[in-house]
């Protein structure tokens, strides 16, 4: 999987899928990321609102929705869920924290 940014109306958004595909993997290739001749399947999905936008009420509407899932017992876990720019590194420790809260919460119940 690959994923480039775009915003709506500029020159990458403009492209077609096809041209997509030619410039993600060629420049994929030329990286020595992949060969292109073992790219067998491609796919382009564009997202409209894919990226968090903090604006003066991100940390108040956060606590809300944070508190409300709470209230109904959904943790929340990742990039998406949190609304935070996680790296894989601090995606797979919130992963991980996450895991133990869990299991510690099972534990207790035994």
């Amino acid at each position: 999987m690959a994923e480039i940014t775009a915003n709506i109306g500029d020159d990458v958004w403009e492209l077609t899928d096809k041209e997509i595909t030619k410039k993600v993997v060629s420049s994929l290739s030329e990286e020595d990321f992949i060969n292109e001749v073992d790219v067998c399947e491609t796919d382009v999905k564009r997202a409209k609102y894919a990226y968090i936008i903090h604006d003066l009420n991100h940390s108040k509407n956060m606590k809300i929705i944070s508190n409300f899932l709470k209230s109904i017992g959904i943790e929340i876990c990742g990039r998406f869920s949190e609304f935070k720019y996680l790296n894989m590194d601090a995606c797979i420790r919130s992963a991980m924290n996450m895991a133990k809260k869990l299991n510690d919460s099972i534990n207790k119940i035994e």
